[in-house]
């Protein structure tokens, strides 16, 4: 049976500060040091703060990440297994909400991914059909928390839970932060913590302040503005939930803080002891806390950070995992605290489409290509011992240009990085180093140019002739980097799942409304001397939009499908058909979902890609650079290279490339258009044969 989604290596988040106190609390020791760690490391941030605190902010901007749940059976599913599937199957097709959960179905008794071998050897290969549940990818929290027999039953336990219900109802009405205490062995002592854990509560509510609402005072683009109603009716509320031991209801939420407070590490028999976890925003739990937090010194530095303005409005840059909840959040929420500021010209799409146009602008696509170098992407090197001659020679070749003098075209700064002791590595690499998963040594990890400073790794391979290959060019991008040279406007790049049905609904969608968007669009007009250097890239007056398919599996492809998927991730979707717009030397918009592609966003994207409402700072306008490996100047200023380099990729997708002259058409319309050029041949060949038989004919 085939996978709801494709899979990809798991890659952690270092900034999850949680895992850390997690350590101190398997070891007995206080996390007092976690929380002052975090403390310290956001205060760096106090300068940017925004106004709003960081539990609403959570609550109205950070969407939960999906969890992974892997359906392992053998052969064919009896008919109630069947029915188990499709109900988990309903909860991850919600269309009120947001994806909760990603579904992996998997045949034991075929040929598995490395990542699916992995999940089942951690839920110890179960022979029966079986549900694994793994946490969210970007927690870098490896394993198999819960698992249970494929049924009715077990799906009502995974996505049904009277607690999680109860949390999420007091986050969305009342509470600021809901503290979920979980019940240890000795019951006398359970009832104290409690006790102590709701008095500092209540003495906190009253002492702790919630910031001004013009605190950061910026402005522009960037800032985050409040309504001043909202705010003003904005409490500070703490609440505290008690999980029993055992209770049949909360299996699956046992099992998680079980694990996220080391119980695969506990020996047989060894009971967990009292934790409480501090649950905010869309169900984000700091933790775990042990017993010795119980003070008002600890709880204060907790509620002091979820309470205090928000430092760094990327949920990526602060502390936490979110936990599983089916809670259509966006619907259920009332009252928005966080305005969306007017933005200004170029920060979307609508915004730019009704500006006026500057005088002497070319269209977005065109002076993305002429004008807009691409950024620098940050490869690390990471090894332990010395490297040798061989290693240091794939190393500098990871920058060195085949052109004297010229650009390296894959734009790569590298950093070499001894990882063999964790305080030496330098700072800044620190966190990439962390969210790998103990990689073979030496390997490369690629970041992306805005994210080198410290973000998720697009590409981990190891140092060698390979990795260097795949990482200066492959066929995909040579073939939308010779498409856009060609003069189409932009390249949609459609990024499979893997589910046929899925990925051929995408690409039929795509086929049916591109050529709609050609026709309905004229270049904009512009002074003479620019028109004509438009028309002559462009080949025509309208623009010209191409469309690739990409497989998440191809073998030439995992840096590009990196690259992409790390860009989807932000944008909030992984397990769809992903179509994304690249144009230029390689700017990627965010994506659109190819299975449920609205014709009113595409033309708004294309649009964009077309129009002169831009920004000419690369920086004000969306998108994130590819690393296409191309010399993008050798070509515009009419430099020749062999034609191997910019030759076609394989051809492995329905859509074909834009001809030199004329509009792209999909498969069937290329296959019609070639079928009348064959017979318009046909017929003029036979004209001359019967010409020149009729002449014959004459002489005779």
């Amino acid at each position: 049976m085939e996978g709801e989604r494709p899979r990809e290596p798991r890659v952690g988040n270092a900034s999850n500060l949680s895992i850390r106190w997690r350590a101190g609390l398997r070891a007995g020791r206080s996390s007092f040091v976690g929380i002052a760690f975090l403390l310290a490391s956001l205060a760096s941030f106090s300068a940017s703060a925004c106004s709003v605190p960081v539990f609403r902010y959570a609550l109205e901007r950070w969407p939960g990440a999906p969890y992974e749940v892997t359906v392992f059976h053998r052969g064919p599913l009896p008919e109630p297994e069947r029915r188990a599937l499709d109900f988990l199957r309903g909860f991850a097709a919600d269309p009120d909400a947001m994806p909760c959960i990603e579904i992996g179905v998997v045949d034991t008794t075929q040929a598995m991914s490395p990542h699916d071998s992995r999940v089942w050897e951690a839920a110890g290969r179960p022979a029966a059909a079986s549900i694994a549940v793994s946490f969210p990818a970007e927690t870098g929290v490896d394993g198999v928390p819960w698992q249970a027999p494929l049924s009715d039953l077990a799906v009502e336990q995974l996505m049904l839970s009277p607690l999680r219900r109860d949390i999420a109802r007091r986050l969305l009405q009342t509470d600021s932060v809901v503290f979920v205490a979980a019940e240890g062995a000795d019951a006398a002592e359970n009832a104290r913590l409690v006790t102590e854990l709701t008095a500092h509560l209540r003495t906190l509510e009253k002492e702790l302040r919630l910031p001004e609402p013009d605190a950061s005072g910026e402005t522009g683009p960037d800032a985050v503005y409040v309504d001043e109603d909202q705010f003003a009716q904005l409490r500070i509320a703490f609440s505290v939930a008690t999980l029993a031991r055992n209770d049949p209801k909360e299996h699956v939420l046992s099992a998680l803080f079980s694990f996220l407070a080391g119980g695969a590490e506990r020996g047989p028999g060894e009971e967990p002891p009292f934790m409480f976890f501090a649950i905010f925003g869309r169900g984000r739990a700091l933790g775990p806390f042990g017993a010795e937090n119980v003070n008002e010194r600890h709880l204060r530095d907790i509620c002091g950070f979820l309470t205090g303005p928000c430092s760094c409005t990327a949920k990526a840059m602060n502390p936490g995992v979110d936990l599983l909840f089916d809670v259509d959040w966006d619907g259920l929420l009332s009252g928005r605290l966080i305005v969306d500021a007017e933005m200004p010209p170029l920060a979307g799409f609508s915004e730019l489409l009704d500006e006026a146009p500057a005088a002497g602008k070319l269209p977005l696509f065109r002076h993305a290509l002429l004008n807009w170098d691409a950024d620098t992407y940050q490869a690390i090197v990471f090894h332990k011992d010395a490297l040798s001659a061989a290693h240091m020679q794939w190393v500098d070749s990871l920058t060195r240009d085949d052109r004297e003098g010229g650009q390296p075209a894959a734009r790569l700064d590298v950093a070499v990085v001894d990882a063999g002791v964790r305080p030496k590595i330098p700072y800044r690499w620190r966190q990439v180093w962390d969210e790998l998963q103990e990689p073979p040594l030496p390997c490369v990890v690629v970041c992306h140019g805005a994210a080198g400073r410290a973000s998720k790794p697009g590409f981990v391979g190891a140092l060698g002739a390979d990795t260097a290959a795949k990482l200066a060019g492959s066929p995909v991008r040579r073939e939308i980097a010779r498409r856009i040279l060609a003069g189409a406007a932009a390249v949609f790049v459609v990024l499979e799942t893997g589910a046929g049905l899925l990925d051929e609904q995408a690409v039929g969608k795509l086929a049916r409304l591109l050529p709609d968007q050609e026709q309905d669009m004229v270049l904009p007009s512009a002074p003479d001397r620019v028109a004509r250097q438009a028309r002559s890239a462009a080949h025509a007056s309208r623009p010209r939009f191409s469309a690739i398919r990409l497989q998440r599996a191809d073998p030439d492809e995992p840096f590009l499908v990196g690259m992409l998927s790390t860009v989807g991730r932000r944008a909030g979707i992984t397990s769809r058909p992903l179509v994304f717009p690249v144009f230029g030397r390689g700017r990627c918009l965010p994506p659109l979902r190819g299975d449920d592609l609205a014709e009113a966003d595409l033309r708004e994207v294309c649009r964009y890609i077309v129009g002169l409402g831009y920004d000419e700072d690369k920086a004000r306008n969306p998108g994130v650079d590819l690393m296409m490996g191309v010399d993008w100047n050798a070509f515009l200023a009419g430099e020749r290279r062999a034609e191997a380099d910019l030759a076609p990729a394989r051809v492995f997708w329905d859509i074909r490339a834009p001809e030199p002259e004329g509009i792209e058409r999909s498969a069937s319309g290329a296959r019609a258009g070639m079928l009348k050029r064959n017979l318009l041949l046909a017929g003029l060949a036979l004209v001359i044969l019967v010409a020149a038989g009729t002449c014959g004919l004459n002489r005779k």
